[in-house]
């Protein structure tokens, strides 16, 4: 992770979530570099998202696809992107953005498949954050349907979850399948 892909924003805008908000949240981080350790540190602090946090290396681009497929939200933070080329690739995954009000993104995110907030404010990005995640303004809903329905995850539901990814990853790597 690097200062400007605005890590430390969502992590601000998750701090200001409720316990209850936060326990029906699963994160996944795919990510490496300077800012991670710091974000580490700063998660598990939050109560109730320690343990439903995930860390994943950088993956090989054409790994990123299964992780947007098995995300319910994704959330592109940045403070500066000229394009965001993860913000289209997870659309066009079906997985709705909420994206930083910045560069490129404005662009191709909108009320029909996202939300925008402003990463000069992260504390007032959590409404975004979380009703995209609840779902309240309907656009999770309208965009997922029946299939989403807010979990609380346990740890085994994330060593499931963590299996998953892991034996997607390894067997699309070694069998050069998918």
């Amino acid at each position: 992770a690097i200062k400007r892909k605005g890590l430390d924003i969502l992590i601000t805008a998750l701090e200001s979530l409720t316990k209850e908000q936060l326990s029906k949240i699963t994160l996944i981080i795919c990510s490496e570099g300077p800012e991670i350790i710091n974000a580490r540190d700063r998660l598990n602090q939050i109560p109730n998202l320690k343990q439903s946090t995930l860390f994943i290396k950088k993956v090989q681009q054409y790994e990123l696809n299964i992780l947007y497929n098995i995300a319910t939200l994704f959330i592109f933070p940045s403070r500066e992107e000229p394009l965001g080329l993860v913000g289209l690739e997870a659309l066009a995954c079906g997985t709705p953005v909420v994206g930083s009000n910045v560069g490129g993104i404005p662009e191709y995110v909108n009320n029909e498949n996202g939300y925008l907030f402003d990463p000069n404010n992260p504390k007032a990005s959590k409404g975004q954050m979380y009703s995209g995640l609840q779902g309240k303004s309907g656009l999770v809903d309208s965009l997922l349907g029946e299939a989403f329905k807010p979990k609380n995850p346990s740890i085994d539901a994330m060593k499931d979850l963590y299996y998953t990814i892991h034996h997607t990853i390894y067997y699309k790597r070694y069998y050069n399948i998918f």
